[in-house]
């Protein structure tokens, strides 16, 4: 009996030190994949529309929702609830200039079939959805979980991997998307705008490859977007910095200790520094009620000399995106996390 125990004992220390192994070979391997930034090929979308103003103002409204698309049994009913997602989100296609999707894992094909084809709005077509779903390497498991939707032509539209990942987001391909658009058809008049969803985890470990990726993407906006007004959303695993404040006195809780939460907001910090402001803080209260303050799902924004950008208002779907959980049978959220809508001002400057 103790024999049998022992060799018990000796083949599970086996499979933990051959985990282990796997991890460490896993994560050394990332370090030799693909860290290309790819284009993606806009020839066949001629025929969309630039965004055109009347006048020299434009209300732009951008729609972002993390949809929890994660393989079952993690993420629960991911089979059911991503159309339902697309089917809901044919009711506000109309209402918005710019769609992003964070955590489109599985189901991105039935997402992206419901919305070309069962969506009214201007007859949409394959050309107006990118979901950017290629892996970074061949042991990734998954893509980005990235996608964008928006009527009006791309003039340019590029994604890029982050290079750092760790623990279980080495099984991801994360990175961030942009999108760039030439408002009333001008190279002048230049918006881009980036999608991402960055480093999960409440470790240092984690944090210092959510720090690395906050480099990348500020490093890559500096190279591409240095002179263009900017709009950046998604989830960043992150929020601002509440100085002399508590982790327990956040509206929204997502740190597990106040190291988590000071590291964190730090390095969300860095993003401040590259002149982008955050749309939520730079909102008053009556413009943002049912928005938390401290929410990891964010968007910031930034100017340019030709194109002036003003948040008008920020809100959440409370009620619209809703299922009937057959587990519980009752009514629950189709998400973790609640589609946003942000409404920024723009305003083309008259002199150039």
């Amino acid at each position: 009996m103790q024999s049998r125990c022992a060799s018990i004992a000796l083949f599970g220390l086996k499979v933990l030190v051959g985990f282990i192994g796997f991890l460490i070979v896993l994560d050394y391997s990332n370090s030799l994949c693909s860290h290309t930034t790819y284009t993606i090929d806009n020839a066949y979308e001629q025929e969309s529309p630039h965004l055109m103003f009347r006048g020299n103002l434009y209300n732009f409204t951008v729609f972002s929702y993390n949809l929890w698309g994660l393989p079952e049994p993690i993420g629960n009913h991911t089979r059911m609830r991503i159309p339902l997602i697309a089917k809901t989100m044919c009711n506000l296609i109309p209402r918005h200039d710019f769609y992003s999707m964070e955590e489109l894992w599985m189901e991105h094909a039935r997402f992206a079939r419901i919305v070309s084809h069962e969506c009214n709005f201007n007859q949409t077509t394959e050309r107006e959805i990118r979901i950017y779903g290629r892996r970074k390497c061949m042991y990734k498991l998954l893509g980005s979980g990235l996608g964008t939707i928006t009527p009006y032509r791309r003039v340019r539209n590029e994604f890029a991997f982050y290079e750092d990942t760790r623990n279980i987001d080495l099984f991801a391909s994360k990175g961030f998307s942009m999108t760039r658009l030439w408002l009333n058809g001008s190279a002048s008049y230049a918006l881009d705008i980036y999608t991402t969803h960055m480093q999960a985890g409440h470790s240092e470990f984690e944090h210092d490859a959510l720090r690395a990726q906050t480099y990348q993407l500020t490093e890559y906006m500096h190279r591409h977007s240095r002179d263009n007004a900017v709009i950046l959303v998604g989830d960043f695993n992150m929020s601002p910095p509440r100085y002399n404040t508590s982790y327990t006195q956040l509206d929204q809780f997502n740190y597990r200790d106040q190291a988590d939460f000071e590291r964190r907001t730090s390095i969300y910090r860095t993003l401040l520094f590259q002149k982008l402001h955050d749309t939520i803080d730079a909102l008053p209260i009556s413009q943002r009620a049912s928005m938390h303050n401290d929410m990891i799902e964010r968007s910031l924004y930034r100017s340019s000399n030709t194109v002036h950008i003003r948040p008008i208002r920020a809100a959440q779907f409370t009620k619209e995106f809703k299922y009937v959980s057959p587990n519980a049978m009752q009514e629950q959220d189709l998400s973790d996390a609640l589609p946003q809508s942000y409404t920024f001002e723009l305003k083309l400057a008259a002199d150039v």
